[in-house]
């Protein structure tokens, strides 16, 4: 129990989701959140501003992030359409 309030505690930190799976765990958080029942207690709206900064950073694929924006609108708007079929 104490591991999931410290993941959600982590939820909204750059650093931390860089490290820890950078825009795919962002991914599955709006998979999560569309999807799952427990998806409702998860970040929405500042989730917004953490992936602007990852996707900001080099931790993407691409080295611009002029390449990186559209390869994760369409990764984050596929996980938020499979969450919603779930």
């Amino acid at each position: 129990m104490e591991s999931i309030l410290e993941l959600f505690k982590h939820l909204t930190n750059a650093d931390w989701i860089t490290q820890h799976g950078g825009l795919y765990l962002v991914a599955l958080i709006v998979f999560a959140e569309t999807g799952l029942f427990v998806g409702f207690f998860l970040p929405g709206d500042s989730l917004l501003f953490v992936t602007g900064l990852i996707i900001a950073q080099s931790a993407s694929p691409f080295d611009t992030a002029a390449l990186n924006l559209p390869y994760w609108i369409v990764l984050i708007t596929l996980a938020g359409i499979i969450g919603n079929l779930v």
